[in-house]
């Protein structure tokens, strides 16, 4: 299969855990980021409205999607292991969410430490607008 950016992520369910409907990344733009395209009927809403906790998991997920994207492309990656979120230590979230329109996650790796690896990431708006920053 040829690939290129940007991928949807169904075209990478082989080599990660998440399953519809947990699977809430919906494509990766490139190495460092993913898309997702709000829609009230997935998971990550409640009563039509984007629950703050799912900006958390989008970073989570986003970073383990483009990293994914971005070892499958450049023909290093290797068959998934298990993955755990173990927690951020620094999280800011904004008050206003939206519930409609694409949200784009930035992740990137700050240290590997053996299996366990430090991320940093942040959620926006389609207008920029920073709805979440964690680490």
């Amino acid at each position: 299969m040829q690939l290129a950016f940007p991928i949807t992520t169904d075209k990478l369910t082989e080599y990660l855990p998440h399953r519809p409907p947990m699977r809430w990344i919906d494509e990766v733009r490139d190495g460092n980021s993913a898309v997702v395209h709000l829609d009230a009927s997935r998971h990550y809403m409640t009563d039509g409205k984007l629950r703050a906790s799912a900006l958390i998991e989008f970073i989570a997920q986003g970073f383990a999607y483009s990293a994914a994207a971005d070892r499958l492309l450049k023909g290093t990656l290797s068959p998934p292991g298990k993955t755990f979120l173990a927690a951020f230590s620094q999280v800011e979230i904004a008050d206003d969410l939206p519930s409609s329109g694409d949200i784009i996650i930035k992740a990137r790796l700050v240290k590997e430490l053996g299996s366990l690896i430090m991320i940093q990431g942040e959620v926006r708006d389609s207008q920029d607008r920073l709805l979440c920053k964690a680490t």
